[in-house]
């Protein structure tokens, strides 16, 4: 009986873990991304997106070309839902099974973007890896 109560006592500590991790959102959702850039004609708007600058060179003619990293979100409503169902019918044993499944999808995806502006630091070309 004691092993019943600790086996579910420890269930319970990570009860909703998988659901948090299946939620978590970091960076932007590709489709967003392309949306968001297409309306930028600049520099300045292209750091507000929040990239992570990994290179900048500039060039003798006064142009610049800058290579940045973007996260890509990989949280999921419906992954969320679909682990809070489980745990709500397994009784929080799904967690044994979905911390380590969610573990294992928050590998960070990114998204690599070169950009060359011009003097003024207008966009002149973009390319997306």
């Amino acid at each position: 009986m004691k092993k019943i109560f600790l086996f579910f006592g420890i269930a319970y500590l990570f009860y909703g873990c998988s659901v948090y991790m299946a939620s978590k959102s970091e960076g932007m959702k590709p489709l967003e991304f392309q949306k968001n850039l297409a309306k930028c004609n600049n520099r300045t708007c292209v750091l507000l997106m929040g990239p992570k600058v990994i290179s900048s060179t500039k060039h003798s003619d006064g142009t610049m070309t800058e290579e940045y990293r973007f996260a890509i979100d990989t949280g999921a409503t419906s992954r969320a839902v679909m682990h809070g169902l489980l745990d709500v019918a397994t009784i929080g044993i799904w967690e044994i099974a979905g911390t380590p499944i969610e573990s294992s999808k928050q590998k960070n995806s990114y998204l690599f973007l070169k950009i060359t502006y011009d003097k003024d630091e207008n966009i002149i070309r973009t390319d997306i890896r």
